[in-house]
């Protein structure tokens, strides 16, 4: 015992000679060394900020032959003493495929994530948000959840769906990605601008035909109301019609926006992968606060269409862009049962116009009048005729009989 004492202290005597030999500068640079080891040994073992697994191997599907996870996102702003604050809900609806009834597929399990981004003109997400799962549910199911932005900012830039389902007893897993369109882009402004400046800044209570290229297959409609006791609140929402939901498959992606007078985009009501054989879709008394100012209300809708027996996997086919943009102030408190999606053709000048063009009684009674009045022409030329011949023939005998005498 006594010989490993004064080994310890052997030891100790020796290092401290050797502590004393070195000069300032040799201690100093012993403890930057050591100092640069930690600060290297705590980058290596700590995980970065910037450090985000994103889910992998997830498509934006056009159409699951058994499955239809439906998602909403709805931005919600308030303004208390100059601060807004936003709170997205976010409510997923899950149905089963079916002719007339949802088939009722067994959900042991549905995991709803968003990929975020703090500022609405990223591009690239820097964080994952991964919502409660949920399990032991039964279609249709609809689901509710909340991304609050009052600590920090969390825009959802793309929304993912993991769904584990049983049908004949074998368990079956589907993915999707619902892409988020949190601001248009400077082409998708201009579109809506423009349909705003050529239509529905003119034709104000005109709602938004949803077509390809021939006639119109459904519309998109705002509505909008206030109340008394909220004098700070409008109250909007959107309604999507498709005229005939079992011809074709079909996917809609819509997302809207508050337009302010600063210019600002604000995202609004948003619904990706509509696709309901039985149903429209619509929303009501969603909450505008005036203080942000709002001028207008746009919107893209994405429609993808495709015959039943072509089984579409891909989303570039048979694609078009829906543009509308109207004023808060030209909004109706009603959703129209028959809206109107085309204007009536006006004149340039309608002061020089025929106020009885187009009125077929007043056509009509002009070619009777018309046929009246050539009858009677004629009859009259037929008697000036004869009344000439008659005068005629008198003035004739009169002369004849001159010659007698």
């Amino acid at each position: 015992m006594e010989k490993d004492e004064k080994k310890t202290d052997h030891s100790l005597n020796r290092l401290n000679n050797i502590l004393k030999k070195l000069n300032k500068t040799s201690l100093i640079g012993i403890v930057v060394i050591y100092i640069l080891l930690l600060a290297f040994l705590l980058y290596v073992i700590k995980p970065r900020d910037n450090y985000v697994t994103f889910p992998e191997n997830y498509m934006h599907e056009f159409w699951n032959e058994e499955l239809s996870p439906q998602i909403t996102i709805v931005a919600n702003r308030t303004v208390n003493d100059n601060k807004v604050s936003l709170r997205y809900s976010i409510t997923s609806n899950t149905i089963g495929r079916g002719e007339s009834a949802d088939p009722h597929y067994k959900l042991s399990s549905i995991r709803l994530s968003a990929a975020t981004v703090d500022k609405l003109s990223d591009d690239k997400p820097d964080a994952m948000y991964y919502f409660t799962e949920l399990t032991s549910y039964t279609t249709p199911i609809t689901n509710s959840f909340t991304l609050d932005n009052s600590s920090k900012n969390q825009h959802p830039l793309t929304m993912y769906a993991r769904l584990e389902y049983t049908v004949d007893k074998v368990k079956h897993i589907a993915s999707f990605e619902e892409p988020i369109m949190l601001q248009p882009t400077d082409s998708e402004k201009t579109e809506m601008q423009k349909v705003y400046d050529d239509k529905y800044s003119k034709y104000p209570e005109l709602a938004a035909a949803i077509s390809k290229s021939g006639p119109r297959e459904g519309t998109i409609q705002f509505s909008l109301s206030e109340k008394e006791s909220d004098k700070h609140i409008y109250y909007s929402g959107v309604s999507i019609k498709i005229n005939d939901k079992k011809t074709n498959n079909y996917h809609i992606d819509m997302q809207s926006w508050i337009i302010t007078k600063s210019g600002e985009y604000l995202p609004f009501i948003g619904v990706y992968n509509f696709s309901s054989q039985r149903d429209d879709y619509r929303q009501s008394n969603r909450e505008i606060d005036k203080r942000l100012e709002p001028e207008y209300i746009c919107c893209v809708l994405k429609y993808t269409t495709a015959a039943k027996d072509d089984s579409p996997k891909e989303l570039d086919k048979q694609d078009v862009k829906i543009y509308y943009q109207q004023k808060i102030e030209n909004l109706h408190e009603y959703f129209d049962a028959s809206p109107k999606t085309e204007p009536e053709e006006l004149d340039d000048n309608p002061s020089e116009k025929d106020p009885n063009e187009g009125n077929t009684e007043y056509l009509a009674m002009t070619d009777k009048m018309k046929t009246i009045i050539g009858i009677s022409a004629g009859v009259g030329v037929a008697i000036i005729v004869v009344l000439a011949s008659v005068v005629f023939v008198k003035v004739y005998n009169k002369k004849e009989e001159k010659k007698y005498y």
